[in-house]
């Protein structure tokens, strides 16, 4: 996974992997654009897609990447990102939609799991929640979820939500997984 969002990580192991001949090619490239209505992120001569894979692929140390297409045309708009220079407006572009997704976007970090008083995995429901709500791969996700569907609810609700101080995002986790209970179990 490598995004603007979510990176500090990456850079050094992208070197290690360079360095010991080994490509890296990123996948989650959009930063969970799926949350999210792109229309008020794209121009004529831009938008939001290319510029978050311009982002990716402006590390020297990354080979490639992998991006769901379900359209024709989101073909002829990943490709317009192919060989092209990050610049000025695609960063704008970037800062605009991390101040618009910043407390909706789960970016599976863990660093809130170690202060959920119940231990819950939090990054997965979320993911599977995700898979639910935006992939539409409704089966799966519930198939996932429905070994962990009881502690989730019961802990959730009336937990004071200590797990949310250590969102590096801000996101509201205890709203976020009730509600991913309420579609998933």
């Amino acid at each position: 996974k490598y995004n603007f969002l979510d990176f500090p990580q990456s850079p050094a192991l992208f070197k290690r992997a360079h360095a010991a001949g080994m490509g890296v090619i990123a996948m989650k490239t959009l930063g969970g654009a799926k949350h999210v209505d792109l229309a008020a992120f794209r121009g004529k001569e831009d938008s939001y897609e290319r510029a978050a894979l311009k982002w990716v692929l402006s590390n020297p140390h990354v080979s490639g990447l992998v991006i769901s297409m379900e359209r024709f045309e989101q073909v002829r708009n990943y490709a317009a990102a192919s060989g092209r220079k990050l610049a000025a407006n695609d960063q704008g572009l970037l800062h605009r939609y991390a101040e618009l997704t910043r407390t909706e976007v789960c970016s599976f970090c863990e660093d809130c799991h170690a202060a959920c008083p119940a231990g819950l995995p939090v990054a997965d429901v979320l993911r599977f929640s995700m898979y639910h709500d935006q992939y539409g791969q409704r089966a799966e996700a519930r198939r996932l979820y429905r070994p962990l569907s009881g502690a989730v609810a019961s802990a959730c609700a009336g937990c004071d939500a200590p797990c949310e101080s250590d969102c590096f995002h801000g996101l509201p986790v205890r709203t976020k997984m009730i509600a991913a209970h309420g579609s998933l179990a």
